[in-house]
């Protein structure tokens, strides 16, 4: 599938205006360096507002929460009820 073509930001806009205006300027002046320190910062800001990627050590506890409990509902199913357990191995989500 190809992805959707996304509209520039504002803020991309900005970044590229100033990347347009570095580009063939004397490193040696005072505005070139401010133009390059406003552009980091540009940047910092536009990797700040992508939301962070869910990662497998996040979905653990999860994982591990559900399987204790199918395990346990299986294992019931099966005729071998002890008592059921399963609801104690639910961890309360922390916010």
């Amino acid at each position: 599938m190809l992805k959707k073509a996304q509209d520039p930001t504002r803020l991309d806009k900005a970044i590229e205006e100033l990347e347009n205006h570095i580009i063939g300027g004397d490193p040696d002046t005072e505005r070139y360096l401010k133009q390059v320190s406003t552009l980091e910062t540009l940047y910092k800001l536009r990797e700040g507002e992508k939301p962070s990627k869910t990662e497998l050590k996040d979905w653990i506890p999860v994982i591990g929460s559900v399987s204790s409990i199918a395990l346990i509902v299986i294992f019931e199913a099966f005729g071998y009820t002890v008592v059921s357990k399963s609801l104690g191995f639910v961890s309360k989500l922390k916010s």
